[in-house]
C-alpha cells in the first residue's frame, strides 16, 4: 500500500507527460497525452494465451478507448472493432469497459495486428514511430527427429516471431 501511495505522490500523471510525435498527413506532430483528444495507441507487445489466442498490449496515448469503438491502422489500411478490452495482470486478463490515456490494456481477436502497429481514431489517422526493438544475441539451432515434428514447430515459430521479432 505504501508504494502505491508512492507512485500516486511522486510519479508524473499522463497529463505531465510530453507529447508524443506522431504523422499526420506527412506532416510530423505532437500528440498530447491527454483524453479528451481524439483516440490513439500503440502496440507493444503481443502474447499468445491457450484460451484467448493472441494479445495484444497496448499504450492508449491519447484519447479514451470505450468498447466497440471503431478504429483505423495506417500500417495495413484496415479498421478495427474493439470487442473485448483487458488489463493484463502476469497471466491474468481483467475484462474492463474503457481505457484512458496513459493505460496499458489489451485485446485480443485483432487478426494481422503486428508490433509496433498505431491504431487510432478515423478522424485522425496519426502514426506512431515504429518501436526499434534490441538486436538478437543469442542463436540456437533446432534440429528435428522426424519429418512429422516440421508442422507443430512452424506454427509454435510463427507464434513466437509474432511475440518477440528479435
Amino acid at each position: 500500500n505504501t508504494l502505491l501511495n508512492m507512485f500516486i505522490d511522486y510519479l508524473p500523471s499522463p497529463k505531465d507527460l510530453k507529447p508524443i510525435e506522431a504523422t499526420f498527413n506527412d506532416d510530423v506532430i505532437e500528440v498530447p497525452t491527454d483524453e479528451n483528444e481524439e483516440v490513439s495507441l500503440q502496440v507493444f507487445k503481443n502474447v499468445y494465451f491457450q484460451f484467448q489466442g493472441m494479445i495484444s498490449i497496448f499504450k492508449i496515448c491519447s484519447g479514451t478507448l470505450h468498447i466497440n469503438d471503431e478504429l483505423f491502422c495506417p500500417n495495413n489500411n484496415r479498421t478495427y472493432k474493439i470487442s473485448s478490452l483487458y488489463r493484463i495482470m502476469g497471466d491474468k486478463l481483467t475484462p474492463v469497459s474503457e481505457g484512458t490515456a496513459g493505460d496499458i490494456l489489451a485485446v485480443g481477436k485483432l487478426d494481422d495486428i503486428h508490433l509496433s502497429y498505431t491504431l487510432t481514431s478515423p478522424k485522425r489517422k496519426v502514426m506512431f514511430k515504429e518501436i526499434v526493438y534490441p538486436t538478437p544475441t543469442y542463436k540456437k539451432a533446432i534440429y528435428l527427429e522426424s519429418k512429422s515434428d516440421s508442422d507443430k514447430l512452424f506454427a509454435n515459430f510463427e507464434k513466437l516471431t509474432a511475440e518477440d521479432p528479435s
